[in-house]
């Protein structure tokens, strides 16, 4: 809701959970940094902040790391899914695609 009445303060906020990984042995944090990484891309995409969106895809992969790969593929799809929504932004759509998919496989991840 913060988002629709003050999106530089929710962004700010998003940002700050999503700069560091969670802890590995906490459930609520783990869901804390997801809430916050779909919320600020779903910010970025309402906003049509299509580079703000693409650099949280390619930074949020350090954390996907440590997340079961079942996790890291659906949040990774939730994010690629946001630019469907920005007019304009198919090229981009694309190259940040099979950017994901070179790192998945790179990193030995399933790609769906």
């Amino acid at each position: 809701k913060l988002a629709k009445t003050d999106p530089r303060k929710s962004e700010a906020i998003y940002k700050e959970i999503t700069s560091k990984a969670p802890a590995a042995t906490s459930d609520a944090a783990t869901r804390e940094y997801e809430s916050a990484l779909i919320s600020l891309g779903e910010l970025y995409r309402d906003e049509k902040k299509t580079q703000e969106l693409v650099d949280l895809v390619r930074e949020s992969r350090s954390v996907f790391s440590s997340f079961a790969k079942a996790k890291s593929s659906k949040l990774v799809r939730q994010l690629l899914d946001l630019f469907k929504e920005i007019p304009n932004s198919t090229d981009i759509e694309v190259h940040i695609t099979k950017d994901c998919i070179e790192w998945a496989t790179a990193e030995r991840r399933a790609f769906q």
